[in-house]
C-alpha cells in the first residue's frame, strides 16, 4: 500500500481545505470588529494570540501564539488520518504523527526565528 506522489499531494490540498472556514472567519471580523482593531496579518486567525495585546506583547510571543491555531490543528489532525491511507501499514501512527507535527515545529521554529528577529 505504497502511496504515489500524486496520492500525497491529493491528501495535502485536501487536508488544507480547513483554511476556507479561516478565510471565512476573517471576513465575519471584518465586518464586525471596528476597522481600528484589525489587524491585516492576523484576520482570520482562531489562535490565542487573539488575546494578547500586540503593542505590550514581545514579536518572539506573539508569533509563538499565532502559530497555535484551531485551524493549524485541524490541518495536522487531516494530514495525519490522510497519510495513514497511503503509508504502509507497517508504519506506525506515532511515526506519522511525529513526522507530520516534526515539519510543522520546524516551520513554526522559522516562523519564531523571524519573529525575533524583528523584535531585536
Amino acid at each position: 500500500r505504497e502511496g504515489s506522489f500524486k496520492a500525497f499531494l491529493s491528501i495535502t490540498a485536501f487536508a488544507f481545505m480547513p483554511n476556507i472556514f479561516s478565510q471565512l472567519v476573517g471576513v465575519l471580523r471584518a465586518f464586525f470588529i471596528s476597522p481600528s482593531l484589525l489587524m491585516l496579518d492576523q484576520l482570520g486567525s482562531l489562535s490565542p494570540a487573539l488575546f494578547l495585546d500586540r503593542t505590550t506583547a514581545s514579536p518572539l510571543l506573539f508569533a509563538a501564539f499565532s502559530s497555535i491555531d484551531l485551524v493549524s490543528i485541524w490541518i495536522l489532525s487531516l494530514l495525519v488520518i490522510g497519510y495513514g491511507f497511503v503509508t504502509p501499514k507497517s508504519l506506525p501512527k506515532a511515526k506519522r504523527i511525529a513526522v507530520v507535527v516534526g515539519v510543522f515545529a520546524v516551520y513554526s521554529a522559522v516562523r519564531l526565528a523571524f519573529a525575533g528577529l524583528q523584535g531585536a
